[in-house]
């Protein structure tokens, strides 16, 4: 095997270790992956909770909001290899990271009230001897947010669109990023951060969060 494709099969193999997956590609159940087809059987004020529990098991993530009110958030997530003829190209991009989530918000008769449904797909890119996926995110990058004032669509010219769409308890959006960086020769101190971001009514920001974790607790995705 070329020297260069054997770091990149390291690569791949590490990332999904520091991405937390629990699950690789084609290991999952397919109502785990979260697909249209199986979403698609969730009804907004038909389908129960124990109905989508029989479906899809328990939720990664179940917040408790106002009045009784629940919210559970499922999340699949996988790599997907570069499939561009060119070996440079692969060198370059070796591949995507799709990420998808389920936020469901059950009532007290505990039936699904509000769905929402989202995919990403975040491009994986080497430069040098790094390796990184999603935007750039520092204090200095984040620095023009201003709660009560910065919008929804300044947040997406920045830093493209969110690696998750999710709603909080009482059912106001909620944006995810991520940016993971390492050095492709050493995975013992990666960079990792990500951004949350609470929207109003209006889709202006509301409250943000930048967190920076070390490798041992690394899960981007986790809202509370």
């Amino acid at each position: 095997m070329r020297t260069g494709e054997a770091v990149r099969l390291i690569f791949v193999r590490n990332l999904l270790v520091l991405l937390s997956v629990v699950a690789i590609a084609g290991c999952a159940s397919f109502a785990k992956r979260l697909e249209v087809s199986t979403v698609s059987k969730i009804r907004v004020q038909r389908t129960t909770r124990a109905e989508v529990e029989q479906l899809l098991g328990k939720p990664r993530e179940t917040v408790l909001g106002a009045d009784g009110l629940t919210v559970a958030r499922y999340f699949f997530r996988e790599y997907r290899q570069s499939t561009d003829v060119s070996h440079f190209e692969r060198r370059d991009h070796p591949g995507d990271i799709r990420f998808r989530s389920l936020t469901l918000k059950y009532g007290q008769s505990n039936v699904v009230e509000q769905k929402l449904h989202d995919e990403s797909m975040t491009p994986i890119y080497r430069t040098n001897a790094w390796f990184f996926a999603g935007p750039i995110l520092t204090p200095e990058t984040v620095a023009f947010m201003k709660r009560d004032f910065t919008t929804e669509g300044d947040l997406v010219a920045k830093f493209g669109e969110p690696s998750s769409r999710t709603f909080d308890g009482e059912g106001r959006p909620v944006l995810v990023w991520f940016h993971v960086q390492t050095r492709e020769t050493s995975w013992s101190d990666p960079d990792v951060q990500h951004l949350k971001v609470l929207l109003d009514e209006r889709r202006v920001v509301r409250d943000y969060v930048l967190v920076e974790h070390a490798l041992s607790e690394f899960e981007p995705f986790t809202l509370h």
